[in-house]
């Protein structure tokens, strides 16, 4: 069947033309109830059906109630040729391809058929439209009409751009295309699909569903979306400029979100991968909240580097389950405020600004704090390492786990330690700061390493703020007498010193003195202590207890005292110290001309000393105690070896 043409007006005065064999259609005062011009079986088919229609709209003051012009080929056009005003069809159907431009005649309900396109432009001089419905392929839409009540596609993939305002955008199950400029729409629900949002030119959307599909969204020119939801698919979201989305809820999906200068109130996401940048730039935009969780099964991992501010981050999982566990990558460089992190492992680094709380949970998290400092850091179970710089914290509390806390210049008040065997290492602060560091179970250590003078430090201070570093004459003499902060301590087992001459004493229980570099005076006092004086000329006091005393490099003083002793004094020139009724002490390395043995409070000289062998050892019996030379059977002792005072 060939193709058949028609050509018709609708001005509200000329008859209108039908199909072939049809009769045209008057108007009656200015009115028509039916009009159709119809040629098809409703089946598509390459060689019949084939109706090319026109109508060209012109006049003012008139209506249709009902038009179908229709054909299962081809195309319907119809277009608005003049600005005539207060013109309207109420109920207007076209065929499986249409091209539409109304610049004022109004239509309340508008059907597109399924077919290849329908392309339909509806201008501002309609002040208000009902419901277009289109059903094709591709189906496009753009409107400045003052307002139209719904657009939606339930067939094919729509293509929409919204200059006035649209109550609905509704889309099908294809890659819907929504340009919102600087119009306004109340809901879009574009459902599955890969959709594209574009909201541009001061354009608003009041509530956007994009569940399902994998989509993307762009707002600038100081743009708004109050709300936006999603329970399925991969998200990519853009916030240009001042424009902003004020509440996000997105799950079950990867989502990409960059921000700029303006703030969003909420984003709330559950089982979802996360990668968020907060601000273009320093102390631009923001989040009020960010919400994460996460069910069961389900492992997620966020990243987030935060320009802008934050008012509360949480990441909730279940602590009992370990299926369910949230990683958080955190950068803030400005200020936040609450930020509590799930149970997988978290990295976070603060920047110049300061942040209220940092806490986490279970697994094995990294904190870095910078020069702003925090007020709080609180880590969970699990092997933590947490990091200050020249920014005060305020309270650190760690959990169960082997934790350790690295102090910055900027110093702190409390560091509290939990279950494990933990380390805190402390730098030199301002004078006027005083630092307390509570142990827990297990074997706790203060670590002065990074001191530049020596240290005098004591555990058998429960709880008193101690001046480490009172006094102490610098490398430089140009520089002032060295007062470098105030330390307390209660529950700590062991004592790491600085590379300088320090001064470290045990308590009653089990003690490890390391004294590193410079000239150290340890005291182990009671408990079996380990006592490492490592480089320089070391003196140790191992105190009552079964002690262990290593001199390291250096020409050291080891001096077990109560107790049955273990002496090394590996390199060096050593002097191994007895009094009496100080036990039976192995001396471990001895060596032969170059250490020595000193006897104090020792009447009789070397002749009065029992010296024996056994099982490969030397044994010295003097006062009430004994020495035994680990190894050393076969060495000539004489006076010249001893040293009596």
């Amino acid at each position: 069947m060939a193709t058949v043409f028609l050509n018709a007006v609708l001005d509200g005065v000329t008859d209108v033309v039908r199909t072939p064999g049809a009769s045209s259609v008057s108007w009656n005062n200015q009115r028509i109830n039916y009009y159709s011009a119809y040629l098809g079986d409703g089946v598509q088919a390459p060689d019949d059906d084939l109706l090319d229609a026109t109508y060209n709209i012109s006049g003012s003051n008139w209506r249709v109630d009902y038009m179908q012009a229709a054909g299962d080929m081809n195309i319907t056009r119809i277009t608005d040729t003049d600005q005539g005003a207060n013109r309207r069809i109420e109920m207007l159907k076209v065929g499986y391809n249409s091209e539409i431009n109304l610049q004022t005649t109004k239509v309340k309900y508008l059907e597109g058929w399924e077919g290849d396109k329908h392309d339909i432009t509806l201008g501002s001089g309609i002040a208000s439209m009902g419901i277009v419905s289109l059903g094709a392929a591709l189906n496009i839409v753009d409107t400045s009409a003052g307002y139209v009540s719904s657009i939606s596609n339930y067939l094919g993939r729509g293509v929409y751009t919204v200059r006035g305002e649209v109550g609905l955008i509704g889309g099908d199950d294809l890659n819907d295309r929504l340009v919102v400029d600087g119009g306004r729409v109340g809901l879009a629900a574009l459902w599955a699909g890969d959709d594209t949002v574009i909201v541009r030119n001061g354009g608003r959307i009041l509530d956007l569903d994009i569940s399902q599909g994998n989509d993307t969204v762009t707002l600038s020119d100081d743009s708004r979306i109050i709300s936006v939801y999603s329970y399925g698919g991969d998200k990519k979201i853009t916030l240009n400029d001042t424009s902003t989305i004020y509440q996000m809820k997105l799950d079950n999906g990867k989502h990409t979100i960059k921000t700029g200068d303006n703030f969003v109130e909420s984003y709330v996401t559950h089982d979802s991968d996360n990668n968020m940048t907060i601000g273009t730039e320093i102390g631009k935009g923001g989040f009020a909240q960010i919400n994460f969780s996460s069910g069961t099964g389900a492992f997620h991992k966020h990243t987030i580097v935060a320009n802008g501010y934050i008012g509360s981050l949480q990441a909730t999982d279940t602590s009992a389950d370990e299926t369910d566990d949230q990683s958080t990558d955190l950068t803030l460089n400005w200020y936040a405020g609450a930020i509590r992190l799930g149970n997988g492992d978290n990295v976070v680094k603060t920047g110049d600004f300061a942040v209220e709380t940092i806490v986490s949970q279970r697994g094995n998290d990294v904190i870095r704090i910078g020069d702003g400092g925090v007020d709080l850091v609180k880590t969970g179970d699990g092997n933590d390492k947490v990091f200050t710089a020249n920014g005060f914290t305020s309270y650190i509390r760690t959990g169960n786990g082997n934790d350790t806390v690295t102090m910055g210049a900027g110093g702190g008040s409390t560091v509290s330690l939990g279950d494990g065997n933990d380390t805190v290492i402390v730098r030199e602060m301002d004078p006027g700061m005083g630092l307390t560091v509570h142990g827990y179970t297990g074997t706790d250590t203060i670590d002065f390493k990074f001191f530049t003078v020596g240290v005098t430090f004591s555990l058998s201070e429960q709880g008193t703020l101690q001046d480490v570093a009172g006094g102490k004459t610098p490398a430089d003499p140009a520089d002032e007498l060295s007062v470098k902060g105030y330390f307390a301590q209660t529950g700590m087992d062991n004592i790491n010193g600085s590379n300088k001459a320090d001064t470290l004493t045990g308590n009653k229980l089990a003690n490890k003195l390391l004294g590193k570099g410079g000239n150290d005076i340890l005291s182990g006092e009671g408990g079996k202590d380990t006592l490492n004086g490592a480089a320089g000329k070391d003196k140790m006091y191992g105190g009552d207890g079964n002690d262990t005393l290593i001199g390291g490099k250096g020409n050291d003083w080891l001096q077990g005292d109560a107790g049955n002793d273990t002496l090394k004094g590996q390199a060096g020139k050593d002097i191994f110290v007895f009094g009496a009724n100080s036990g039976t002490d192995t001396v471990a390395d001895y060596v032969d001309g170059t250490d020595k043995l000193r006897i104090e409070d020792h009447t009789g000289g070397f002749a009065s000393l029992h010296i024996t062998k056994a099982n490969g050892d030397k044994f010295i019996e003097h006062d009430g105690g004994t020495i035994i030379l680990d190894g050393k059977a076969g060495v000539t002792l004489t006076a010249d070896d001893f040293i009596f005072a």
